[in-house]
């Protein structure tokens, strides 16, 4: 018989609520500020994702998990395959790779958290410019997107730290033991 256990699920549920208010957010933000030269994402789940690969860097299911997440998200989102499908696995290898140079304090994972904000606004930048989707020049994207969600990917992680160290301590996702 299968051996089901809630409790390994807890963090990705939370992880697909969070995706689900990424879009939500960011769709309806853009509806509000009715400003082409702001694009705001969310991030959200890109927060609960490096998180956890920080916690756990050792768990390779994880990067299994980010690659369907990253398919949900391009499915449902940005109605083709490529963008979170690639790079949400891509981004959580890395920050398991270099999560044993990273203090577990507030600020160093703050600050892996903005490089990683930083690394994928620019590869959404190239992308949708390369596929003709951009709809924001060079300009605009230094001085008012990129800066705009730095910010609020600071302030999201300042408001939910607490809450996904603390889901990530208490509902380890398949943790792997080490000896």
């Amino acid at each position: 018989m299968l051996n089901f256990r809630w409790k390994n699920w807890v963090v990705p549920l939370y992880l697909l609520l969070a995706l689900l208010l990424d879009g939500t957010f960011s769709l309806n933000f853009q509806q509000i500020v009715h400003n082409t030269h702001v694009n705001a994402s969310l991030n959200l789940t890109m927060i609960g994702f490096v998180l956890l690969a920080l916690d756990d860097d050792q768990n390779k299911k994880i990067i299994y998990l980010g690659l369907c997440f990253g398919l949900v998200s391009d499915w449902f989102y940005y109605g083709f395959l490529g963008y979170s499908l690639f790079l949400l696995p891509l981004t959580i290898l890395a920050v398991q790779y270099i999560s044993k140079a990273v203090p577990f304090t507030f600020t160093a994972r703050l600050i892996v958290i903005l490089l990683v904000t930083f690394c994928w606004q620019v590869y959404q930048f190239i992308l949708y410019n390369f596929f003709g989707l951009g709809q924001v020049g060079l300009l605009d994207f230094i001085t008012s997107g990129l800066p705009f969600s730095l910010v609020l990917s600071l302030i999201l992680t300042i408001l939910t730290y607490a809450f996904w160290n603390h889901l990530i301590l208490k509902y380890p996702f398949f943790q792997v033991k080490v000896n």
